[in-house]
């Protein structure tokens, strides 16, 4: 059996999602960069400015680490391919870092490139 909430907080919701998130749409300005991703019961964008300040806001988040779980088989007794973690989480829906790093390249599992 599969379990999403395996080794989670309480207030922690995930869901499933067939195939990886899409990006809606993205620019970048070299100084700002946005890219908006569309998830199963929702959307998620992340800003750079200035190649240090990150901040992203949604109502659906990938949640790779967990996804990644998934695949490997440490969410239950089966493994989940082709399917992707989403988190509705409040908490983990609205966020700023301040990078040592700047943006990298813009991946599902990354949300932005962080």
């Amino acid at each position: 059996m599969l379990n999403l909430h395996l080794h989670a907080r309480p207030d922690e919701r995930f869901h499933l999602q067939d195939g990886p998130p899409e990006i809606i749409s993205s620019f970048d300005w070299g100084w700002l960069r946005r890219t908006v991703w569309r998830h199963a019961p929702g959307s998620f964008t992340s800003w750079w400015l200035c190649r240090r300040l990150q901040w992203y806001h949604g109502t659906a988040k990938c949640d790779g680490t967990r996804t990644r779980m998934g695949w490997e088989g440490q969410l239950g007794d089966r493994t989940m391919p082709n399917q992707y973690v989403i988190t509705t989480t409040v908490s983990e829906m609205s966020a700023f870092r301040w990078r040592t790093k700047g943006p990298g390249v813009i991946v599902w599992d990354n949300q932005g490139g962080s």
